[in-house]
């Protein structure tokens, strides 16, 4: 339902007090908060702003509501010093069934993890307060209805309440750079419809409706059918959102190794998310990740090896994604153009990096006298091409010459590596003059190949 369609019930109309504070017991107080607060939930305080398979997400603006309900959403529930700077907006999380509990205790164990071990630019979400609500009244049973909320016949739901994290979600931000690439197409299909406030203006289900459009697949799958088909839909746009927005460098590389730090902590804490996908992933205002909804968390024992095994299991049918697999997106959106060339230019030399570390375990004499002998080398101030192409060729052969040529590349990088880059780099361009000036019948096309790869990869 879009937030802009709910009723508004002003503040003042709300009617909270049945008795003075003054008169009321602690259990009446309780019972009369308990009002208030259903009530709030279909004021115009409170808008829906996200939804999910487990409840909705409403946006709560504290600024008019009475002291009591104020004082409940601003009561800080951690034992700590940190100032409260979003007193004013906090989100509702509502439940059908009776998993708030643990997700409000696993957020909260989470979030004190991630500070303890002093994790930088990676949060979670402060968690202020759980409580269990009875709807009283049919009119707003009704109305959380109609927002998507299943409420059963004792009409309990579960409200954790936290701290807004002003910003966007990954997949949002991945939506909007794939809709950014496909600026001609979309000024085309929509030539009334500025691009910039279009994206700025629409919810994430109309967005993501934009992303099908564009990319020519239709969108037949709610965001919640888990059913094999819907996964492959979503597989597929996913896929096609990837390649396209892929070496754009949408996100700073530090995002990669900052969420890596933290997903390494909560497990060493026993606590895994199990499902961390981008919708999860939010990017606050001032750059951070922050990891939202716990409604999937366990907590194992991570001394005890069947629990670790086990954790990403659900059930006989079904395997909860691993926690890592985020990491990998992560990083894919903080390639740069200047990371898609190195990598073809690694491709192009098999990785040298590999090769040198299995030379060096395989055959340890040879590999600690080819150190020696360059780093003896190093004392020469007449090191030529020549002594290169010497040192090269003796350890080559030593190593074992193959027709690929890859072991020669390895040493020229290690070469490099200790000292005698500038030396590497006038032998390659050397060796790729002499190639080329060779016969066609003699040169080796793949060898100047080779020295050119290395050659870029130094320079």
């Amino acid at each position: 339902m879009n937030p802009e369609k709910q009723p508004k019930r002003p503040i003042e109309s709300m009617g909270y007090y049945n008795i003075t504070p003054e008169q009321a017991t602690a259990e009446e107080k309780e019972r009369e908060l308990d009002q208030m607060l259903e009530r709030v939930l279909t004021s115009e305080a409170a808008v829906k702003i996200n939804e999910g398979n487990n409840g909705i997400i409403l946006e709560l603006d504290t600024t008019n509501l009475p002291e009591e309900v104020r004082d409940y959403f601003s009561e800080n529930s951690e034992d700590d010093s940190e100032e409260d700077e979003k007193v004013a907006l906090k989100l509702l999380k509502i439940y059908t069934g009776t998993e708030g509990r643990h997700e409000y205790d696993l957020q909260k164990k989470a979030r004190r993890v991630l500070k303890e071990e002093k994790i930088e630019g990676v949060k979670v979400p402060k968690p202020r307060n759980f409580r269990e609500l009875v709807i009283t009244s049919d009119d707003i049973a009704k109305h959380l209805k109609s927002l998507g909320i299943k409420i059963g016949p004792e009409r309990i739901v579960e409200i954790i309440s936290m701290d807004l994290v002003p910003g966007q979600d990954l997949a949002r931000l991945m939506y909007q750079a794939y809709v950014r690439e496909h600026e001609s197409e979309f000024n085309e299909a929509y030539p009334d419809l500025d691009l910039e406030s279009h994206l700025q203006r629409i919810d994430v289900n109309s967005l993501i409706n934009l992303v099908h459009h564009l990319a020519g697949i239709k969108n037949k799958y709610s965001n919640f059918d888990d059913s094999p088909q819907a996964s492959q839909e979503r597989a597929q746009i996913a896929r096609t959102i990837n390649q396209d927005i892929a070496y754009k460098g949408i996100l700073d590389r530090k995002h990669a190794d900052n969420l890596s730090k933290a997903i390494s902590a909560l497990h060493k804490h026993g606590i895994y998310h199990r499902d961390l996908h981008p919708r999860n992933i939010m990017i606050d205002e001032d750059g951070n990740l922050e990891i939202i909804d716990f409604g999937s968390a366990k907590e194992i024992n991570p001394e005890k090896d069947s629990d670790v095994k086990s954790v990403y299991q659900s059930g006989p049918e079904h395997t909860r994604p691993s926690d890592r697999g985020i990491i990998s997106i992560v990083k894919q959106l903080s390639k740069t153009e200047a990371d898609r060339e190195q990598e073809t230019r690694i491709s192009r030399l098999g990785d040298p990096e590999t090769l040198l570390a299995k030379l060096s375990a395989k055959k340890p004499k040879i590999w600690t006298d080819f150190i020696a002998e360059v780093k003896q080398k190093q004392e020469t101030e007449d090191f030529t091409s020549e002594d290169v192409d010497k040192i090269i060729s003796l350890y080559e052969n030593l190593f074992g010459r193959g027709s690929d040529h890859k072991i020669r590349i390895a040493l020229l990088l290690e070469m490099s590596k200790l000292g005698r880059k500038e030396e590497v780099i006038n032998y390659l361009k050397a060796k790729i003059e002499t190639e080329n000036s060779r016969n066609k019948q003699y040169r080796s096309d793949f060898l100047i190949n080779q020295y050119q790869s290395l050659l870029d990869f130094l320079s």
